[in-house]
C-alpha cells in the first residue's frame, strides 16, 4: 500500500486498461476517475489506400502548409524519407532512438523552432512534444494499435486549428504487421536463455546483482552468445515488462569525474605541469572539493565555455589526466542500459500462459487498427471513440468516410439502413444488383446503387463473374 497520495495519468486508455490500473494501484473509489472525451473537433482523420506512399507524402506536404510529422516503424526509413523530402525542396530531418541524446535534442529543437518543417521519426519522438501548430501527422504504415495511433496523431492541431491525421495503408500492411508482431514473442525457453546469458555477460552470480546498472552493447552480446538481435530485443522487452530488468534504450549516462590524489599531491602536480594548471583550477572551481570524495557529474561543454576552448579538447585533457592517474574520468555514454530490478534468479517465473495472454492482447490491438484501416463505411472519428468506449458519438463530417457521404449526396441514416439491408441479404445468399434493387423498391434504387458502388470500392463487396454480389467482410 502507498503511504502517499497517488495519481495515475494516461493519454489514452480503454475501459479494460482503466480497470487494470485502478486494480493494480488499489483505487477503491470509482468516482475518483476523471475522463475527458477523446473527441477532437479540429482533427480530420483520413485513411488513404496507397501503394506509392512516397509520392503521396510529397503531394500532402505540397498541399498542406505548415509543420508536420511523419511516423514510420523503421529507423533506416526515417533518414531515407527525410532525404527524399530534402531533395524535393522540403526541409526535413529524421529522428530515432539510435541517435545520441545531443543529436536528438538538436533535431527536436530545430523542428520546434521552425528551422525544420517536417520531422520523419519513429515512435521515439513524441514524449513531451507539445508544438501547437502541427498541421498534419502522417503515418507511413500502421502503428501497433489504436491507442498508439490516437496519441501520435493527436500531436496535430493542439492550437485547436484545422489539422490532418493521415494514415497511409496498403493491402499488404496488415499481414506484414501481424508477421512482425508474432516475431516479438519468442518462446519461454528462448527468454530463459537470454536472461541467463545476460547474467553471464555482466558476470553476475546467482542471487546477486540487484540494483546494478550495466551499459549494454546488443551486437557484442549477440556475437558472444550466437543470438539473433531482433529476437534478443524482443526477449529483453518481455523481461522488462515482467520487471526482471529495466531495459533503457539509448539513455544518456552523464560524464563523471573523481580526483584520485590528495590536495597536496594535486597542487604539486600543477606546479610541475603548468600547461594543465588552469584546466585543473577551472575544474575545481566548477565542481568543488567534493571531487576528492565522490564521482561528480560534469559537463564538458560548460568547462569548454569557461576555458574558452572546444569541447573535444576538454575531453582529450580529461582522458590524459585519467591516464596519468590524477583523476578517474568516465565519458558520457549513450548506450542502452540494463538495470537489475532484483537479484539474478536461477530461472524466471514467466509462464507460457502469460506469454500467450500477452500475445493475444497485442493481436487484439493490431486487429482493431487493421479494422480501422479497412473499414471505409463508418466515420473514422466514431471508430476511434467507440474503441475508447464513447458510444454516443456522432459523425464528424470531416474524415474521408464522411466526405464521401457528402460527395455521393447520401444521408447518414439512409446510408446505414441500406448497408444493413445489403449485409442481411448478401450474407444469406449471393444476389445480382437487379435482384437487390427489385427488393428495395424503385424509390431507393438510386441510393442503393451508390452504396453498392461504395462497398465495391472499399472491398466490402465482390462481384463474381455471374454478376452476383457477395459480402466479404464481417464486422
Amino acid at each position: 500500500m502507498f503511504k502517499v497520495p497517488v495519481i495515475a495519468l494516461t493519454a489514452s486508455a480503454t475501459a479494460m486498461v482503466i480497470n487494470d490500473i485502478t486494480d493494480k494501484l488499489n483505487f477503491k473509489n470509482s468516482e475518483s476517475i476523471f475522463r475527458k472525451s477523446f473527441y477532437r473537433p479540429n482533427l480530420n482523420y483520413l485513411v488513404i489506400q496507397e501503394a506509392n506512399k512516397i509520392n503521396r507524402i510529397l503531394n500532402i506536404c505540397a498541399k498542406i502548409k505548415g509543420s508536420g510529422l511523419i511516423y514510420v516503424r523503421n529507423r533506416k526509413r526515417t533518414s531515407e524519407i527525410a532525404k527524399t523530402l530534402n531533395v524535393s525542396g522540403i526541409k526535413a530531418d529524421y529522428y530515432h532512438a539510435g541517435l545520441s541524446n545531443e543529436t536528438r535534442n538538436q533535431k527536436q529543437n530545430s523542428w520546434k523552432t521552425g528551422e525544420i518543417r517536417i520531422m520523419v521519426c519513429t515512435n521515439a519522438f513524441g514524449m513531451g512534444i507539445d508544438k501547437p501548430d502541427v498541421r498534419f501527422v502522417i503515418h507511413y504504415e500502421m502503428p501497433d494499435g489504436l491507442e498508439s495511433y490516437y496519441q501520435e496523431a493527436g500531436r496535430a492541431g493542439r492550437d485547436e486549428k484545422e489539422s490532418y491525421c493521415i494514415l497511409l495503408y496498403d493491402i499488404n500492411d496488415g499481414i506484414e504487421a501481424q508477421n512482425k508482431l508474432l516475431q516479438q514473442f519468442p518462446s519461454k525457453e528462448y527468454i530463459e536463455q537470454v536472461y541467463q546469458s545476460l547474467g553471464n555477460y555482466f558476470q553476475i552470480g546467482i542471487h546477486s546483482g540487484k540494483g546494478t546498472d550495466h551499459p549494454f552493447e546488443l551486437s557484442d552480446f549477440c556475437e558472444k552468445f550466437s543470438l539473433k538481435p531482433s529476437s534478443v530485443y524482443s526477449a529483453l522487452e518481455i523481461l522488462h515488462k515482467n520487471e526482471y530488468i529495466l531495459f533503457s534504450q539509448g539513455v544518456e549516462k552523464p560524464s563523471r569525474v573523481r580526483v584520485l590524489v590528495s590536495n597536496i599531491q594535486l597542487y604539486d602536480f600543477q606546479i610541475k605541469n603548468p600547461t594543465l594548471d588552469m584546466f585543473i583550477k577551472t575544474l575545481l572551481r566548477s565542481y568543488g572539493g567534493v571531487l576528492f570524495d565522490n564521482y561528480v557529474k560534469i559537463d564538458e561543454y560548460l568547462l569548454a565555455k569557461r576555458l574558452k576552448t572546444q569541447t573535444g579538447l576538454v575531453s582529450k585533457t580529461l582522458k590524459r589526466l585519467h591516464q596519468l592517474n590524477i583523476l578517474e574520468y568516465h565519458e558520457r555514454s549513450d548506450l542502452p542500459q540494463i538495470t537489475y530490478l532484483h537479484e539474478r534468479f536461477p530461472h524466471t517465473s514467466i509462464s507460457k500462459a502469460q506469454l500467450e495472454q500477452s500475445k493475444e492482447r497485442s493481436l487484439e490491438r493490431l486487429r482493431a487498427i487493421t479494422l480501422y484501416c479497412e473499414t471505409g463505411i463508418k466515420c473514422r472519428s466514431i471508430q476511434i471513440l467507440h474503441y475508447f468506449d464513447e458510444t454516443s458519438a456522432e459523425n464528424c463530417g470531416k474524415c474521408d468516410v464522411c466526405r464521401k457521404l457528402k460527395k455521393e449526396e447520401l444521408e447518414l441514416e439512409i446510408f446505414e439502413k441500406l448497408i444493413g439491408f445489403l449485409k442481411l441479404e448478401l450474407l444469406e445468399k449471393m444476389q445480382t444488383t437487379e435482384e437487390l434493387c427489385y427488393k428495395i423498391g424503385i424509390q431507393k434504387e438510386k441510393e442503393l446503387i451508390k452504396v453498392i458502388r461504395w462497398l465495391l470500392d472499399e472491398g466490402h463487396l465482390q462481384m463474381l463473374d455471374n454478376q452476383r454480389l457477395i459480402w466479404l467482410k464481417k464486422e
